[in-house]
């Protein structure tokens, strides 16, 4: 086991229309202030360019190096996080796997 991760995370505003770039840079500045960490690349979704985006970061947690890529997804008064994270030294023989279940993820349907 190469001690990858990833989580989901759901977050909604009723009745708001959630600006992606907005919530991209909230989701920046977290990174930075909340973990003490830095984003390193900000990149469209390859899969869905116009409601997600894709975070690259590096924190050190409790002395330890982490990498990170945050999948983001805004639409409508819905938002989604797809966290993957592992520790630095594995980061790159996991990024691509990484990458691909950040490109797979689909809006889920929203509730009537």
């Amino acid at each position: 086991d190469k001690g990858g991760h990833i989580l989901v995370i759901a977050e909604q505003i009723p009745g708001a229309v959630i600006d992606l770039e907005k919530y991209t840079d909230a989701i920046a500045d977290n990174i930075k202030k909340g973990l003490g960490g830095e984003v390193i690349a900000r990149t469209e979704s390859k899969s869905h360019p116009k409601i997600g985006r894709i975070l690259h970061a590096r924190a050190t947690v409790q002395g330890a190096p982490f990498e990170y890529l945050y999948g983001l997804f805004a639409e409508g008064p819905r938002a989604f996080q797809v966290i993957s994270f592992s520790h630095a030294e594995s980061f790159g023989k996991l990024e691509a796997d990484f990458r691909k279940t950040i490109d797979a993820f689909k809006m889920p349907s929203a509730s009537p």
